[in-house]
């Protein structure tokens, strides 16, 4: 996921985790007597990860907004609670989710403070981006958002199911429609006015040499090369497309509400 993630981003991390969501039986073939020990310790586990769920849950929801609340307002573009919730789930459950692996409390005003700084930049970011976009011609046909539609309704089986996940995030077709069209305009953009820079051997070696410092059994740099090498250009187009915003904020107007 780029790092100036769009809504639909957003929303395509929540729903394929929904229509991703399995359950089977746990054969197995040990004693009765492991089979009690493996069910107390996966019982605890259960406990435990449903209990870190929940305080999660109730953080998150502590974070969101009347859905009519004017969030921001960017160059005469009005920014509401619902688009600003969307966003801030998606990012609030990935960082929360770390700091439960880390042993680390997700309760706090400055882990709330960071998720909705982050949001907030992450919305202003997308939207100066798309307007820009919009100014220089940039467009989704409608052929491409079929077949980006159509790969979204594959995951659920049906269309009826997957419109049944959108009202379940209180978005209509035609919003996650919408959604479709600027992710492809944002992506158009981002090939066109970033690019990519070429990332050097002697680059993917000084990331290895550090990775591996903190790594026991870190994988020999053969095996991970291209994904050390993919990371390290979608960093480079990350900073450059700061630079972007960056330069945007300055020639705008960005007038945070909240």
């Amino acid at each position: 996921m780029k790092k100036w993630t769009l809504t639909l981003a957003a929303l395509l991390l929540s729903l394929s985790l929904t229509a991703c969501e399995s359950s089977g039986d746990n054969a197995s073939q040990s004693s009765d007597q492991e089979k009690q020990a493996s069910q107390t310790e996966s019982d605890t586990n259960t406990e435990n990860q449903d209990e870190s769920q929940k305080q999660m849950q109730e953080q998150i929801q502590k974070g969101l907004l009347d859905e009519g609340k004017t969030v921001a307002i960017i160059n005469g573009t009005t920014i509401k609670g619902k688009d600003y919730n969307i966003t801030y789930q998606s990012l609030a459950a990935q960082l929360y989710a770390s700091l439960l692996q880390q042993g680390q409390s997700t309760t706090g005003d400055q882990v709330s403070e960071q998720v909705k700084q982050q949001t907030l930049n992450t919305i202003v970011g997308q939207t100066l981006i798309l307007q820009d976009a919009k100014a220089k011609g940039y467009k989704a046909t409608a052929d491409q958002i079929k077949s980006q539609y159509d790969k979204m309704v594959d995951q659920y089986g049906s269309e009826d199911k997957f419109k049944a996940a959108l009202k379940k995030e209180n978005l209509t077709l035609d919003e996650m429609k919408e959604n479709i069209s600027q992710q492809l305009v944002f992506d158009k953009y981002v090939d066109k006015e970033v690019g990519s820079e070429a990332v050097s051997d002697k680059e993917i070696q000084q990331f290895y040499d550090q990775y591996s410092k903190t790594q026991k059994d870190a994988p020999e740099l053969k095996d991970i090369k291209s994904q050390i090498k993919e990371q390290l250009e979608q960093q480079k187009q990350n900073e450059d497309l700061s630079k972007i915003v960056d330069k945007l904020k300055k020639s705008g107007k960005v007038d945070i509400k909240i």
